[in-house]
């Protein structure tokens, strides 16, 4: 296996992973009722196909069940076509361990309690979650995720409460260490000091939208929080729309 971990940013938090011979989905099928960017069609019907850059995908990983992170519908879509896909999926999301079967996936129903480490391993790669609350307001079943190798580990925090920051400690950390975190970090100090004590070696902030899908008004304020913090985070990076598929 290669010691590197590397992705591919889609847009929203959507990740595609290359992990050794494991290709990996986090947040990568979103629904097109919702107020941030949507995939194009064109990708889309690469993903449901798995065609390049999707050949060889073999796990879908969803944070939760929010429209900007998941559809139930386009989910069932893609596992009707794929059958062999390993699918880990919060318990709110609709898709019972029956139907699956039929399908013929492989479904992880992920259920826990908040900061309880659930670990999958899978050959020479372990897949945790951990369940956090969702920043903005209370929702039932929000998840961190880490992809650990023998080298390097690689956490997707999505909408996690910034609050919570210190359960993130508990996930394995590697050698080499990356962190997706979404943009609103930035917003306070407390926040943007939780982060840089966790000591990543890198910190990509994402789920920052497109000028034209910006919903919430949230890309000027990020950007401005971006070129005033950015120097604190040595280390960081801001992922946008505009430069998706690094």
């Amino acid at each position: 296996m290669s010691e590197e971990i590397k992705f591919r940013y889609l847009l929203d938090s959507a990740v595609l992973v290359c992990c050794g011979d494991h290709k990996l989905l986090v947040d990568g099928i979103v629904s097109d009722r919702q107020k941030f960017d949507l995939m194009d069609q064109e990708t889309e019907d690469r993903l449901i196909s798995r065609k390049p850059p999707f050949d060889g995908l073999e796990y879908l990983l969803f944070t939760h069940c929010h429209a900007d992170h998941y559809s139930r519908s386009k989910t069932l879509k893609f596992l009707e076509r794929n059958r062999d896909v390993r699918l880990f999926l919060p318990v709110n999301g609709g898709i019972s361990e029956r139907l699956t079967g039929f399908l013929g996936s492989w479904m992880f129903p992920v259920s826990g309690a908040e900061g309880e480490v659930l670990s999958y391993r899978f050959d020479d790669m372990l897949i945790e979650y951990m369940k956090i609350d969702h920043l903005t307001f209370d929702y039932p079943e929000h998840y961190c995720i880490n992809i650990v190798t023998e080298s390097e580990s690689m956490a997707f925090t999505a909408d996690m409460d910034f609050n919570r920051m210190e359960l993130l400690k508990k996930f394995t950390k590697r050698k080499r260490s990356t962190i997706f975190i979404n943009h609103l970090d930035m917003l306070h100090r407390k926040w943007r000091n939780a982060l840089k004590e966790l000591d990543y070696d890198r910190i990509f902030f994402y789920h920052l939208p497109s000028e034209e899908a910006d919903g919430f008004g949230y890309r000027d304020r990020a950007l401005r929080n971006w070129t005033k913090y950015k120097e604190f985070f040595s280390n960081a990076y801001l992922l946008t729309y505009e430069n998706r598929h690094r």
